[in-house]
């Protein structure tokens, strides 16, 4: 049975990611920095984690349906692959006038494409021991992903390939996304999903620990972290404190919780359009990247005030919600082809 709420969850950092995009696309540079920009940006910063927390979770409950972690291991590795296509589309549709190098940028695809095959190799390995091997290796995993992260990004790592060490952390411009601290949002997703899939209480009851849970979590890692003594050195604390991955790791559970109860109470079936945008967020990603940072409305890239910008993000969303009701009957119409 398909659990809508994470189509839902999903669906939100769909319209997190669209809104940072077109703005960061869009805005007037003198806008930069200004307390619109600076809220755009928190809410934007909502869609990464989640696209890898619901990536961890989701391949673990269709593991724990479907025992065959090799094909959801490939499916990883095709992703990986997409990504990769993805930046060829990109700087092929510039005609020559984007970088070269650009080509090995790595962004949300390739973080995803390696969780996915982390998580379903993690999966495997521990899928015959006790019913807690699965969670206790996956949490373990993201912890040690979250706290070897700062040692990580501070190290010079000048012996390994670029490429390479691009992958581990983001020192670089085409790091956009590196395996550290990222992967840790899978691993976290995975653990919930271990979760999720084996409990034995009430789906309600379950849910309302599950976000206390996360709530007690967080109003601890706020009180460490205010302490005048930490732990590890201080860098950007955006980008590698093992403090604000724990806050959003539970900010993504409580996320979950909250799209579970507004989707048990508001929206009972599942042709809604939240739940459409989830399901189909990978090609939003994809069509909606073209759109706002490609080669077709390059001239009004950074000439937008904050109506007109209003404006522009309406326009993307309709043509993005139009996207989706046009895959539907292609998906189901190809199903038909398949099973006649």
């Amino acid at each position: 049975m398909r659990r809508l709420y994470i189509d839902w969850m999903r669906a939100v950092a769909v319209l997190c990611m669209i809104e940072h995009h077109t703005f960061d696309a869009f805005l007037l540079p003198a806008l930069r920095g200004s307390r619109p920009d600076r809220f755009f940006r928190f809410m934007g910063g909502v869609a990464a984690p989640a696209f890898l927390f619901l990536a961890g979770l989701a391949v673990v409950l269709m593991l724990e349906r479907r025992p065959d972690w090799r094909k959801a291991a490939r499916r990883g590795l095709w992703i990986l692959l997409g990504a990769y296509l993805f930046r060829f589309q990109e700087w092929a549709l510039w005609f020559g006038a984007a970088r070269l190098s650009d080509l090995l940028r790595l962004d949300i695809l390739n973080v995803i494409g390696v969780a996915l095959v982390l998580v379903a190799l993690v999966w495997g390995a521990f899928r015959k021991l006790v019913p807690s091997a699965a969670f206790v290796a996956f949490a373990a995993l993201a912890l040690v992903v979250a706290l070897v992260t700062p040692a990580l990004w501070a190290a010079p790592l000048a012996g390994l390939p670029v490429l390479l060490a691009d992958y581990l952390r983001g020192r670089s411009e085409h790091a956009l996304f590196p395996l550290f601290p990222w992967l840790a949002h899978a691993f976290a997703g995975a653990a919930v999903g271990v979760l999720i899939a084996r409990s034995k209480v009430d789906e309600a009851l379950f849910m309302r620990r599950l976000a206390l849970g996360a709530a007690a979590v967080a109003a601890l890692t706020l009180a460490l972290d205010a302490l005048p003594v930490q732990l590890f050195a201080q860098g950007d604390w955006w980008s590698t404190s093992p403090a604000y991955f724990l806050l959003r790791t539970c900010s993504n559970v409580l996320l979950l919780c909250a799209c579970w109860l507004v989707e048990r109470r508001v929206q009972p079936a599942s042709a809604g359009l939240m739940a459409r945008l989830g399901r189909h967020s990978l090609i939003i990603y994809w069509v909606h990247i073209e759109v706002v940072y490609g080669r077709w409305f390059w001239r009004a890239r950074g000439t937008l005030d904050l109506p007109h910008g209003a404006l522009a993000l309406c326009g993307v969303l309709a043509m993005m919600v139009a996207l989706v009701y046009l895959i539907e009957p292609v998906k189901a119409l190809r199903q038909k082809v398949a099973l006649a």
